[in-house]
């Protein structure tokens, strides 16, 4: 749907040569289904009525799309039933989350990760793909969301002891408005743990000079190519860091030089006061 208002002072058929005339008029062009025009004059609370439900359709189609586009994603890329580094992962987030904590994992797909920290906490996935998330349902001690990550997170202020973000940050467009929302929604005491692949490293910069792609460009939903001190600034701007670890790179190079080995890292972060 398409919104468009035009102030006029007549508007004449050319079919029956009548002429309406108005302060205003309002018009849809439905580009979905007849291309037709609709018209509409009178008070501006009618179409702005109007209006809205136009942009709500519009939301919902665009939403769809984004839900079918991930869903086909994580299916044909064989990314259910199994996730990146997945034990060490599990093993490393369950013990920085503790237990009895409620806990909102971001980004969660079929659960694959969350069934590590899940039996001792309050766990809720959320995620665009709502395939997915019927499988996490299905088989884990869980609740389960559907969320855009590009809009304002569906739950209240203060409401989580723990945020997860694994292996998402890449892949968001606006990666502040996400952050900003995990701020909110944490707890004061709260912590934001997550890991992502990073981009530049001594590997990137031998594949440019050879005239070749940065390594993880190869995923089409890779969105945000950042380098170690990146991956800093930008967690700095809502978050305090309480440790990075190098995940892959090889540790005891990264260890002295992280920009230039770590290709992948974990974080456990907590709210900037």
């Amino acid at each position: 749907m398409m919104w468009i208002y035009s102030s006029i002072e007549n508007y004449s058929t050319n079919a029956k040569k009548r002429t309406l005339y108005t302060s205003r008029l309002f018009y849809v062009i439905n580009i979905t289904t007849t291309n037709s025009l609709i018209f509409l004059s009178g008070k501006t609370s009618i179409a702005n009525n109007l209006k809205q439900k136009v942009i709500i359709n519009d939301q919902k189609m665009k939403k769809s799309l984004i839900q079918s586009f991930y869903e086909t994603h994580h299916l044909t890329g064989n990314r259910l039933n199994q996730s990146f580094l997945e034990k060490e992962r599990g093993s490393l987030f369950s013990k920085w989350i503790g237990k009895n904590k409620t806990v909102l994992d971001l980004g969660g797909r079929d659960g694959t990760l969350s069934k590590y920290y899940c039996s001792n906490n309050k766990v809720t996935i959320g995620d665009i793909d709502e395939k997915a998330l019927s499988i996490a349902k299905d088989n884990f001690d869980l609740e389960t969301q559907i969320i855009n990550l590009n809009e304002t997170l569906p739950f209240p202020d203060n409401s989580f002891d723990c945020v997860v973000m694994a292996e998402v940050l890449e892949h968001l467009p606006y990666p502040l408005i996400t952050l900003g929302e995990i701020k909110r929604v944490l707890k004061n005491d709260g912590q934001f743990i997550g890991n992502l692949p990073l981009a530049y490293h001594l590997k990137d910069r031998i594949q440019i000079l050879r005239g070749r792609k940065l390594m993880i460009s190869g995923d089409p939903t890779h969105l945000q190519f950042l380098s170690y001190q990146d991956v800093i600034k930008l967690l700095s701007v809502f978050f305090e860091i309480k440790k990075i670890e190098v995940l892959k790179g090889g540790k005891k190079k990264s260890a002295i030089f992280p920009g230039l080995f770590a290709r992948n890292i974990a974080f456990i972060c907590s709210i900037n006061q």
